[in-house]
């Protein structure tokens, strides 16, 4: 059973650099034709959006053509409905804006101190592929032209895009002069106003949960030629998009090797016995990482249970796979490594990454798959029948975007049954024979066939809750009727699982007959078609536990009174004695004869 409590879906495409999207201006925007104007003030508009939702909803097309205008393009209003929220953007003026003379030849060039480290982080920093100096420029900077620094930008990103992501991020940030524009709005709009004019390196520094590649740096000129080559626009607007995903999470259960004896498989159900020790398996596909402003900053397991308790002697492990198939095991973490901190409150389990853990998931664990296993044991306090006990394990992780988090829910249940046997006289009802004190000699043993085992359980108001195995009859329980719920002659056990169960009376009242042989009781369950019983090969009812279908097995076990030998005294047994008298006599007599004739021989 797997749902998803999403605060907001957001896909989209992954781009190098900014695209825009254009049209003609359809509000006002500061322009000038020819030169430009050094005193004007420059802003510039961000809007993002989910282009890949609004394509899968046919409000958008991934295959349109758009040219990169600078100004707003009223056919996004379609789209305004997929606007991301939460997203931070933050520039900073990297370079003088000059025009180059030298030798007959004026172009516009980009001017930067010899020094600045956005020239290192994109390989220019030797002053490579840079115009020479002229007479008419500053000698203590480094030229460059807008077809150099885009392909040096695009190269270094495609060659080693997490670590040219993190330089230049970490170069704006520290940058005292930056600008951090606000996040964007619910209309996925932010903007910066009051720029001076010049080169800027923009880069996206916080985002929310679901962007899982940042948009790639990109250089803008403020102002900006327009498309027609006619103007310089001064308040420009950028539509960039970002790559953007899930992680998964997945929870599965199992009884243990311990209590069951045999290994069993992971499922997303399974059945055990007051007692058991169930394992649980979580798995989760770690997001993509791409650079630290998609950094995760939470990753939290909270894990809800009932009907179980946490074994918390049940040691917890994080094992991290580079696969999915959970072939290719590269780590293991226990609470000592200090990668993770686990909490209990009441029937809650809170597993969190500490900030040792993020780290190494952020710089390592890009698309890996974390396993989290730990225990459980059932209680006496299990819903019986097909409802079940869920165990619901709920994952929220958050980036670098404060206050924007996601979370995913899965669960896992386990089934547990009982049986319930009404023991009965021929002669008398259970109320006269609890009177007569009848179900005091009655005993039976429960032994679980399927596992080779005998039930072990405590008594409790009435009510027999397994709470383990025996492997020899000596040490088994011995189950004796009780009064439950004014219900007289009751043995009602509770948290057996669907196996196969041989009820055996050893022992019952004086004067009534044993069964002649033993009850087999057998319990089937499977998700897809509930749970059912058969007693001695006849399907029976199930009663149901609350609102929990099928929970009990029921059935009614009649003693009849045994045949009676004659008592002493009786009229037959003094006949008997008397014609055993009469020939002993008869003996007696036929050996004084015999005697006094081989005397008088």
């Amino acid at each position: 059973m797997r749902k998803r409590n999403v605060l907001k879906k957001l896909t989209a495409l992954s781009v190098t650099g900014v695209m825009c999207f254009a049209s003609m201006i359809t509000s006002f925007a500061q322009t000038t034709q020819g030169t430009i104007d050094e005193s004007m003030p420059c802003s510039l508009t961000m809007y993002k959006y989910d282009l890949t939702e609004a394509a899968e909803n046919g409000v958008w097309s991934t295959e349109d053509s758009y040219v990169a205008s600078g100004y707003e393009d009223d056919s996004l209003e379609a789209i305004k409905d997929y606007a991301i929220e939460g997203v931070e953007f933050t520039a900073i003026e990297v370079a003088d804006i000059i025009q180059f003379t030298k030798d007959n030849t004026i172009k516009l060039l980009y001017g930067f101190n010899k020094d600045d480290d956005i020239l290192k982080a994109i390989g220019l920093e030797d002053g490579a592929k840079r115009y020479d100096d002229a007479d008419n420029v500053d000698q203590s900077k480094w030229y460059f032209d807008s077809d150099t620094l885009n392909k040096a930008l695009f190269e270094s990103i495609s060659n080693n895009e997490i670590n040219t992501k993190n330089a230049l991020e970490e170069i704006v940030l520290s940058h005292t002069d930056k600008t951090a524009m606000p996040l964007t709005d619910v209309n996925g709009k932010t903007e910066a106003t009051d720029l001076d004019v010049g080169l800027y390196m923009i880069i996206e520094t916080k985002v929310p949960e679901d962007v899982v590649d940042s948009t790639n740096p990109f250089f803008l000129s403020l102002p900006m030629t327009d498309p027609q080559g006619d103007n310089w626009n001064y308040d420009v607007v950028a539509y960039p998009k970002n790559e953007t995903g899930d992680p998964t999470l997945e929870k599965s259960v199992r009884e243990s090797l311990d209590s069951t004896g045999k290994i069993e498989s992971f499922a997303d159900y399974a059945t055990g016995s007051a007692g058991d020790l169930m394992e649980y398996k979580i798995v989760s596909t770690l997001p993509t990482i791409t650079s630290k402003a998609v950094y995760l900053t939470k990753y939290d397991f909270i894990d809800t249970i009932s009907g179980l308790e946490y074994k918390q002697d049940y040691p917890i492990s994080i094992d991290i796979f580079t696969d999915a198939a959970l072939a290719d095991k590269v780590d293991t973490w226990d609470l000592a490594n200090g990668k993770f901190n686990v909490s209990y409150e009441d029937n809650k389990m809170i597993i969190s990454m500490t900030e040792s853990g993020l780290n190494e998931i952020n710089s390592k664990y890009s698309e890996h798959t974390m396993v989290i296993t730990y225990g459980a044991s059932i209680t006496d306090e299990a819903v019986l029948g097909e409802a079940g006990n869920p165990n619901e394990v709920t994952l929220t992780w958050e980036r670098t975007s404060e206050g924007h988090f996601d979370t995913l829910t899965d669960d896992a249940v386990v089934n547990t049954f009982g049986i319930d046997i009404t023991k009965l006289f021929s002669d008398m009802d259970s109320e006269t024979a609890t009177k007569e004190n009848l179900f005091k000699d009655v005993e039976f043993l429960i032994y679980n066939e399927t596992d080779k085992v005998y039930l072990k359980a405590e008594l409790l108001n009435g009510v027999y809750n397994v709470i383990g195995f025996a492997d020899e009859k000596a040490d088994a329980t011995v189950f004796v009727p009780q009064t439950v719920d004014n219900e007289y002659g009751k043995i009602l056990i509770k948290g057996v699982e669907n196996d196969i169960y041989k009820l055996t009376e050893i022992s019952t009242a004086d004067g009534y007959t044993l069964l002649k042989e033993e009850i087999t009781v057998e319990i089937t369950f499977a998700k897809e078609t509930g749970a059912g019983a058969s007693v001695n090969g006849n399907a029976c009812t199930m009663y149901n536990d609350g609102e929990s279908l099928n929970a009990v097995v029921t059935l009614s076990v009649i003693n009849n009174k045994g045949f009676e030998l004659p008592p002493t005294g009786d009229s037959s047994l003094w006949i008997v004695s008397l014609v055993a008298a009469m020939l002993a006599m008869g003996a007696i007599i036929i050996l004084s004869i015999a005697k006094k004739k081989i005397i008088k021989e």
